[in-house]
């Protein structure tokens, strides 16, 4: 099935290697492919995000763009919290266990988890709308 998203090549190139480098690990060895607690979090990606667009359209006087960015940036800090495990190889499951402890996955994950996250999205939010329409029925 093809994504609905387009994407770069150079942001191909990072999942096809993250994928080659995961699937080239053992599932029992404590891998650190991808450091947890990154300075660059997906909830510190996106709010930097927000802010810039906060930025820009504070000079325009356009705050409700911000506002609806916002609400969009929440829903995907949400979003991801709750698909981490969709997310991760097998390799990373035994891993992702021992690192949350209660904490959100959102401040733990990087960039390529975003990545992750944003390939499957539109999937997952068709099925959504699917099951949506199938409940007015």
């Amino acid at each position: 099935e093809t994504s609905l998203l387009n994407i770069p090549r150079s942001l191909k190139f990072i999942l096809i290697n993250s994928l080659d480098y995961m699937s080239q690990m053992d599932d029992t060895e404590d891998n650190d492919a991808f450091p947890v607690s990154p300075n660059r979090t997906v909830k510190k990606i996106l709010e930097n995000y927000a802010e810039s667009i906060r930025i820009h359209f504070e000079k325009k006087s356009k705050l409700g763009v911000w506002e609806k960015t916002k609400v969009i940036v929440d829903g995907l800090l949400s979003y991801f919290d709750e698909l981490v495990p969709l997310l991760l190889f097998p390799s990373e499951k035994s891993r992702h266990t021992k690192i949350t402890d209660g904490r959100r996955h959102s401040d733990l994950y990087g960039c390529e988890y975003l990545l992750r996250m944003l390939m499957i999205l539109p999937s997952l939010l068709r099925d959504l709308s699917v099951s949506a329409e199938e409940t007015k029925k």
